[in-house]
């Protein structure tokens, strides 16, 4: 657990970004986004986008039962573990900043799916907390030009 805390605390410099999932209407983005995830990857790192914009898409519906209904149609054999490891992502990674997904190297997929409930707290509390130091630096810093002006 102490490697997957460091790994969310350590600072990292990405210019990517997350893009828009492909499509007009929320069905469309989804089922889009759902073509592109793939369960045999579950520890490729690029995978960790996808479920990302999935989980923001059902959180856009506040995980309502349609939404969940949509990912069974287009996913009927994993779709349980599919919305399970999406929350995660979408929870972790919006903690601490979605750039950070393009720089994880140790907290997959897999890792999100089978981390216990407490230690999964534990580690979104410790990506939030990292997230707010770095805006208090930004603050301090910014506050500090501006008074030597």
């Amino acid at each position: 657990m102490q490697e997957y805390i460091k790994e969310i605390s350590r600072s990292g410099i990405t210019t990517q970004q997350v893009n828009l999932p492909n499509g007009r209407t929320w069905e469309e983005k989804v089922l889009s986004t759902c073509r592109h995830i793939s369960f045999d990857l579950v520890n490729h790192k690029t995978q960790l986008p996808y479920y990302y914009d999935l989980g923001a898409l059902i959180e856009a519906r506040a995980w309502g039962k349609s939404a969940k209904e949509l990912i069974k149609q287009s996913k009927p054999q994993r779709a349980q573990d599919i919305l399970a490891i999406a929350q995660r992502t979408y929870q972790l990674y919006t903690a601490r900043g979605p750039s950070h997904l393009f720089i994880a190297e140790l907290i997959m997929l897999y890792v999100l799916q089978r981390l216990l409930k407490a230690d999964f707290l534990l580690l979104k509390a410790e990506a939030h907390a990292t997230a707010q130091n770095k805006i208090k630096e930004i603050l301090i810093l910014t506050d500090f030009a501006g008074a030597q002006s």
